[in-house]
C-alpha cells in the first residue's frame, strides 16, 4: 500500500473517530535535550509531541506536512505565574494605562523565553482591585508578545485562617504594600470586583 493510500485510510479512520489528526514533522531543527542543543526532527499530531518510530514502525504514517525550521530552536517556553510588572510597568500602580503596560511587558518577557505570564495585584485598596481587575484579559501569545493567562494573586475568598492571620498582621502593624486598614468583608466575592 503506498503512502497516498495509507493516509487516504488515516483519513477515513480519523473520519470515523477511530485515530488522531493530521502529523507535522519539523526538520533542520535544533532541540534541547539533556541540556544540550542537538539537530535533530520533531513531530507532532494534535499539539503533542509524538515518537517516530511508533509513527513509521506501528502506523506506518508518512508526515501530512513538512516545515523547515532553517536551523531555528525549539524548545518549550516559560510561564511565569506570579509577575508584579517589569520593563518600567508596575501592574498594581500603573491604574490608568494598565492595558498599555501590559503590552510592554507581553512584548519585553518574549525575547526571554516567556511565553504566557499571570500579571499579578499586590495586596491593595479594595478600588484598585476594581479599576485593574477588569482591564486584564486573556489573550493568546504571538509573534507581538507573550500571551496573558489571567490575573493571578487576586484572594476572592477569607477563610477562618485568612483573616485570623489578618487580624494578627494588623496587630502587630505590618500591613503589606501600602495597605492602612485590613477589612476582610470587603471583597467577598468575585462579582464585588466587578461591581461599579
Amino acid at each position: 500500500m503506498g503512502a497516498k493510500n495509507k493516509r487516504k485510510h488515516a483519513q477515513e479512520d480519523v473520519n470515523a473517530g477511530k485515530t488522531k489528526g493530521k502529523i507535522y514533522k519539523f526538520y533542520n531543527c535544533q532541540l534541547l535535550r539533556d541540556h544540550k542543543l542537538v539537530k535533530d526532527n520533531l513531530y507532532v499530531r494534535d499539539g503533542v509531541i509524538i515518537n517516530p518510530e511508533k509513527l513509521f514502525f506501528e502506523e506506518k504514517l508518512p508526515p501530512d506536512e513538512q516545515i523547515d525550521c532553517k536551523g531555528a530552536i525549539i524548545c518549550p517556553g516559560f510561564i511565569d505565574i506570579q509577575i508584579n510588572g517589569a520593563f518600567g510597568v508596575d501592574f498594581s500602580c500603573d491604574v490608568d494605562t494598565i492595558e498599555e503596560g501590559l503590552k510592554i511587558v507581553a512584548k519585553g518577557l518574549l525575547p526571554h523565553g516567556v511565553t504566557s505570564f499571570c500579571p499579578t495585584i499586590i495586596s491593595s485598596k479594595e478600588d484598585i482591585y476594581r479599576k485593574i481587575v477588569p482591564k486584564i484579559k486573556k489573550v493568546d501569545g504571538n509573534k507581538e508578545g507573550a500571551g496573558i493567562l489571567g490575573a493571578f494573586g487576586v484572594d476572592f475568598s477569607c477563610d477562618v485562617d485568612t483573616i485570623e492571620e489578618g487580624l494578627k498582621i494588623v496587630a502587630k502593624g505590618l500591613l503589606p504594600h501600602g495597605v492602612t486598614s485590613f477589612c476582610p468583608t470587603i471583597i467577598s466575592s468575585k462579582e464585588d470586583i466587578y461591581r461599579k
